[in-house]
């Protein structure tokens, strides 16, 4: 956790299909740092694979375009 008990986040530049509030968080690791926070997503993730999250069956979503918080790095969903 970080100060005042906040969970770090991804900082989310295009959220997509992703509904703003969404309830539904998965943890995802950013490659270049190591650094571990929340990323909105509409389903259930169930893993990690690099840098792509594994879906339960169902629909599912994830932001277009993310950067993270500590190094700066952004990531984009491919089409």
């Amino acid at each position: 956790m970080t100060r005042k008990g906040r969970k770090p986040t991804w900082k989310i530049l295009d959220r997509g299909d992703v509904p703003d509030p969404t309830l539904e968080f998965a943890m995802l690791t950013c490659l270049g740092c190591g650094a571990e926070a929340e990323l909105p997503v509409v389903g259930l993730a169930i893993a990690q694979i690099h840098q792509g999250l594994v879906f339960d069956i169902g629909p599912h979503a994830v932001p277009k375009r993310i950067q993270c918080r500590r190094c700066r790095r952004f990531y984009e969903t491919g089409e």
